[in-house]
């Protein structure tokens, strides 16, 4: 996972101008063709761009039981998002609405591209669902992977940055949000207050634009309304249930997955496995996730793909798996959540696996009163290797 630190002298500036204007002509042409082949999907059509058209109209303030009628039976449309996501989402719905998610569509591309190189983690079908129904997911996929380089380069206002990225759809990435912030813990407090700054200014913000009422009306409004399309939810609980299963059964996992997240990550800090295994952990066990999330998972994908090409190809055959509702229906929605488990498995299993090599060749078997200290020692060195490479590629 690697993000572009061009050199930033003049000379080398002036000499990227030819490829900056083709990029930004091949962009633009992007745009244009997808506006005019592209279907405008149902996400963005029935909530990106009617909210914020209902907002600009004075029709919503959002987070209100709406009473405006386009579709019949569907009193309200959603919204289940930070507000400052209107910040994009107006200028959008300004344009023409197939310009406007052209946009949002190319835009979610270029994000993946920027945040990691590796095209197996973008061909899959649950970035085709980003991209079909217009969801802005990409921007909390950025948030993550902002997030993974601002700390390693200790650069606390991108990192401020990132939080507020994240915080759009805070409910899909919480637990890395909850990694980088006992990461950087060791940080000097002015340091943490600036990582911090811009989302606390964008809820203050957002009290002036919104109403300072808006956090309560939000909390009440996701506890009162479910999403329309609610029924192809691919929670882990909700497939328990499906089985016959009680679903307080993945409490007791989901408690010791998390603990077990916050205990490593007070100790190493964030890294590439620190970050692929809290997005992992936050979609296996979120109580609400649908296909559209899971492009929150490349980063796991490519770091398991880098490690083992079969576990790879398992990972990526289990990406397949929406199409077994052309045959059992939509109740097969649930089998979706077979991807994050595959990672979540593949990238502890692999971690103890590298930590088995330490072992010395002679022991017959694992000394378990070494294992978590090794685990420890490989995650902290990962951690101290990964910020060396981002610095050199910075001086490069």
């Amino acid at each position: 996972m690697t993000f572009i630190t061009p050199s930033t002298s003049p000379a080398a500036f002036r000499s990227r101008w030819p490829l900056i204007g083709l990029s930004l002509a091949l962009i633009v042409g992007c745009v244009i063709l997808m506006s005019n082949i592209w279907p405008v999907g149902p996400d963005y059509y029935f909530t990106f761009n009617r909210n914020a058209l209902n907002w600009l109209q004075g029709k919503s303030h959002l987070y209100d039981d709406n009473p405006f009628e386009d579709v019949p039976g569907d009193r309200d449309i959603g919204f289940f998002y930070a507000p400052w996501l209107l910040t994009i989402l107006v200028p959008l719905a300004l344009l023409p609405i197939n310009v406007g998610q052209a946009i949002l569509t190319v835009s979610s591309i270029l994000g993946i591209m920027l945040c990691l190189r590796l095209a197996l983690a973008l061909a899959n079908l649950h970035t085709f669902d980003v991209l079909i129904r217009g969801q802005v997911d990409v921007f909390v996929l950025v948030g993550c992977v902002l997030g993974w380089w601002a700390f390693q380069k200790r650069r606390p206002w991108l990192l401020s940055l990132a939080f507020a990225l994240i915080a759009i759809k805070p409910i899909s990435a919480v637990l890395p949000a909850l990694a980088l912030l006992l990461a950087i813990l060791r940080w000097p407090l002015i340091d943490k207050l600036k990582a911090i700054s811009l989302p606390i200014a964008l809820v203050v913000l957002s009290g002036f634009i919104f109403g300072f009422d808006w956090p309560l009306r939000y909390l009440i409004y996701v506890r009162t309304y479910l999403p329309p399309n609610d029924y192809l939810s691919t929670s882990l609980w909700r497939a328990l249930n499906q089985i016959g299963l009680s679903s307080w059964l993945l409490v007791p996992l989901a408690v010791i997955a998390v603990i077990a997240l916050v205990v490593v990550t007070l100790r190493v800090g964030m890294n590439q496995w620190i970050l692929a295994i809290s997005l992992a952990t936050n979609l296996l066990f979120a109580v609400y996730v649908h296909d559209n999330h899971y492009v929150l998972l490349v980063p796991a994908f490519v770091y398991v793909a880098r490690r083992d090409w079969r576990l790879a190809i398992i990972a990526y055959l289990s990406t397949l798996t929406p199409l077994l509702r052309l045959v059992w229906g939509w109740e097969a929605a649930r089998i979706d959540v077979i991807y994050p488990l595959i990672l979540f498995v593949s990238l502890w299993w692999l971690k103890f696996a590298a930590v088995r090599t330490l072992e010395p060749s002679s022991s017959a078997n694992t000394n378990f009163s070494r294992l978590l200290p090794n685990l420890l020692n490989l995650l902290s060195e990962e951690t101290h290797n990964e910020a060396a490479l981002v610095g050199k590629r910075r001086t490069e």
